[in-house]
């Protein structure tokens, strides 16, 4: 009896989710005739999707150091980073995650996204582990991760210089295979 009650109130939450992300996508719903952005809450968006051979709409973010991020103001291919310091695995990945960022920044745009995490409690991270310098935005509400369905952490989009999506990776993965994923993109 319990267990069913376990899978009913399981089955109650996804659907509450469901229901929730489906509403809030329509609260933030962008009128192509009026325009082809929208902002939410300090993240302008434009419709997007993260599937593999979608473009991405434009996106203007604030990063950490006070500066902010354009997708369209960019000709470079891009690297979006989504992690959590909640989530062991991405704070391990962190390391190769600048490693990489070190090596190909002048060939790809590195975004790395923080969810739902305390600022603060980022801040303090960052401090602790200063080697970090890849571009940072704190996703506090978790705007951004539900535009891009991110449910994993971490979770890696890479996309071209046209902005279309080439690989979307929700899993951890090994600095060599995002190595490789890098070189596909900018044509190595």
């Amino acid at each position: 009896m319990i267990k069913i009650k376990k899978i009913h109130l399981i089955y109650v939450m996804i659907l509450t989710m469901f229901v929730l992300t489906s509403c809030s996508s329509k609260d933030v719903a962008v009128n192509e005739s009026e325009s082809s952005e929208t902002q939410i809450g300090g993240v302008y968006f434009a419709e997007t999707n993260s599937r593999v051979g979608a473009k991405l709409s434009d996106f203007i973010i604030d990063l950490l150091d006070g500066s902010q991020y354009s997708l369209s103001k960019s000709s470079k291919p891009l690297f979006l980073y989504f992690w959590s310091i909640e989530e062991e695995l991405s704070c391990i990945q962190l390391n190769d995650i600048q490693r990489l960022y070190n090596e190909y920044k002048d060939k790809i745009d590195f975004v790395l996204i923080d969810v739902l995490d305390d600022k603060n409690d980022l801040l303090d991270f960052l401090k602790e582990n200063s080697g970090i310098t890849a571009p940072i935005h704190h996703d506090d509400y978790g705007k951004f991760i539900y535009r891009y369905d991110i449910y994993n952490y971490p979770t890696v989009i890479i996309a071209d210089e046209d902005k279309v999506v080439s690989y979307n990776i929700a899993e951890y993965s090994k600095y060599e295979e995002y190595k490789q994923y890098i070189e596909n993109v900018i044509g190595k």
